[in-house]
Parts: C-alpha cells; structure tokens; sequence
C-alpha cells in the first residue's frame, strides 16, 4: 500500500478487528474463517488489505455486523470518514462501499 490514507485506514481497521476480538486468539478466528494465523496478523496490523467477503466472515465469527466493525472509525465531523478506494475497481462497487460506510455513519451517530 503506496497511500498513507489507505495505511492509515487498514490500521483502523485491524485494530478495530484486533479489539472487537476480545479473548479469542488469533488462530482461533483465523481457523473459523479459514484463514491462516498469519493473515490474521496482517489484517490487525494493517499490513494486508481486508476483502469484504472476510470482512463479513470476521464479522460473522465474532457474532457482529461488519458495520459494527467499521462504522466506529471515529469520523472527526458530521460526515462519513472518507474511504480510500481504487480506481482498478469498478464505479459502481465504489459508490457501493462508499454508500454501505454512510449508511454505517448514519447508524452510528444516530
């Protein structure tokens, strides 16, 4: 990852991860998502980008939402903290994600 705000973003992210799984080790979830222990780490470090289908696996072991996961980035203002997408990933699965975080901001401001 070349952006800072992509860096910036991933870390949220996995300490979100790494905090919403409490006692649960790490090779416990990694094995309830068919994951490897070393992914697992990544993803709580930031180092490896999060695909929304093990967003929602995480989400799912965890017995949350991936809302819950992503909406309490803690947004400075009134708006939906800014999310960093590709430009290799078609408009419509950007404006997608960029709708599903508003909706998330939404819910959790409300």
């Amino acid at each position: 990852m070349k952006n800072p705000q992509e860096k910036a973003f991933y870390r949220l992210v996995g300490a979100r991860i790494r905090s919403l799984r409490g006692k649960l080790s790490q090779e416990q979830l990694a094995k309830a998502i068919h994951m490897t222990r070393t992914s697992i780490v990544n993803i709580e470090t930031g180092q490896q980008k999060l695909l929304v289908h093990n967003l929602f696996r995480i989400a799912e072991a965890l017995n949350l939402k991936p809302s819950d996961i992503i909406a309490p980035l803690e947004p400075t203002g009134d708006e939906p903290p800014p999310v960093p997408v590709s430009e290799h990933v078609h408009a419509d699965v950007n404006q997608w994600i960029t709708r599903g975080v508003a909706k998330a901001f939404e819910r959790s401001t409300s």
